[in-house]
């Protein structure tokens, strides 16, 4: 039944700048979620962001509503950078003499609305200068930076400095030629830093006593080169703050760096999250050396090939005469290893039935209060191929946890 007229000849009715706000964070929420769960922006970025910019255009009501979530996360790719750099930080050769003064007095304001900045996808397209001016420019609202490969350098770190409001910082983009300890002094007065992924061989200069780390800092990454002996092990211990609960390694180039952790005389007694990644030469993993390193360890993610192999990992023989296979030798029952991870990055090696099943004995055993196996895929169906293992091996897990947390414990696949 026809109610009434379907073609509306009166005015517009304008929404409130309230209702057009949530409908704007409706995109913004989105492109937000890509961004963070992909390792680089995607068409899906851009196009949401291009959908903001023309929420801008509607009216100045729309402007008001979608100007923050335009600019709170900006998509950058090689071809709408420069116009980026020209917006929000130009340069002074780049203004007209008659109006460099104007443009003093009345910048435009928007660098204030730019909380997440990632220039990840960009290499020679920045430059040192443009790079530290950006970060100037933003380091009233900077919440999270991800610099651009290559041109990230020292006239940077002046800028970075003051970021008060920094709470995630990703140095991993490239190798930057800037030592530990003066990235450490431009960082250590960032009370709000909370994540830091530091260079590739960011540990290739050693950390001095004195270094001190942005004291509220939570998780740390590291990559490809590592400490080679005990004592850089223990400096670096030792500098870390009490707040640093979580350590991950992506990668590296030989294992063998970890086994100088058996003599390490100061333990990382506050981690509590250690995920080690694959070795580019490979080698087995001296993984009786990395518990004895990290003794508050509740969760260790390995590499699947690695952990699912006894031939994989070894440890020091308690004679004192070489090493042997991890195996299980006496070990403390209080020992906090709850949660074991077991990730796939792609080698080649096939999942060996009568090889995890010898394995997963020795984590049973050595870990009294293992309560969880998260195993990749390919491997998880493997075990659960296997009937009458699955059930043993679940069941002693899931007999040590409390009866509210026993659907959490078992063998999963992850």
């Amino acid at each position: 039944m026809k109610v009434g007229d379907p073609v509306y000849r009166g005015d517009p009715v304008p929404l409130p700048v309230e209702v057009v706000w949530v409908i704007a964070s409706y995109f913004s929420s989105d492109s937000e979620a890509i961004s963070w769960s992909a390792p680089r922006p995607g068409l899906s970025g851009l196009l949401f962001q291009a959908t903001l910019w023309a929420c801008c255009l509607v009216s100045r009501t729309w402007y008001t509503a979608s100007i923050e979530h335009l600019y709170n996360r900006p998509v950058l790719t090689t071809r709408n950078f420069d116009l980026f750099v020209r917006t929000i930080a130009p340069s002074i050769s780049s203004t007209p003499t008659s109006s460099r003064r104007t443009w003093r007095r009345t910048p435009l304001g928007l660098e204030d609305l730019i909380k997440h900045l990632d220039m990840s996808e960009l290499s020679y397209e920045s430059s040192k200068s443009i790079t530290a001016r950006l970060v100037s420019r933003t380091k009233n609202s900077l919440e999270s930076f991800v610099p651009p490969a290559i041109t990230f350098s020292i006239p940077s770190l002046a800028s970075l400095s003051k970021c008060r409001h920094l709470r995630s910082l990703d140095l991993s983009t490239d190798h930057y030629d800037i030592g530990l300890p003066r990235l450490l002094h431009a960082m250590e007065n960032l009370d709000q830093l909370i994540f830091l992924k530091l260079p590739r061989n960011g540990l290739w200069m050693q950390v001095k006593p004195e270094s001190r780390w942005p004291k509220n800092l939570q998780c740390l990454q590291l990559s490809h080169r590592l400490c080679e002996t005990e004592d850089r092990w223990a400096t670096l211990f030792n500098t870390w703050p009490d707040t640093l609960t979580s350590l991950k390694v992506v990668q590296c180039y030989l294992y063998w760096s970890f086994q100088c952790l058996w003599k390490c005389p100061s333990p990382a007694r506050s981690i509590r999250h250690l995920s080690i990644g694959p070795s580019i030469r490979g080698g087995g993993l001296p993984l009786g050396a990395i518990v004895h390193a990290f003794p508050a360890l509740t969760t260790l993610e390995l590499p699947v090939h690695i952990g699912t192999h006894m031939t994989a990992m070894y440890e020091e023989d308690p004679s004192g005469v070489g090493y042997i296979r991890f195996s299980m030798p006496p070990m403390s029952p209080q020992h906090p290893l709850e949660t074991i991870t077991l990730t796939d990055h792609g080698h080649p090696t096939e999942p060996k039935l009568d090889d995890m099943i010898e394995i997963f004995d020795v984590y049973v055993d050595r870990f009294p209060r293992l309560r969880r196996i998260n195993l990749a895929q390919n491997h998880f169906n493997v075990v659960a191929g296997n009937e009458s293992f699955f059930k043993v091996l679940s069941k002693a897990l899931e007999d040590r946890a409390d009866p509210a947390d026993k659907y959490r414990a078992g063998v999963f696949p992850h």
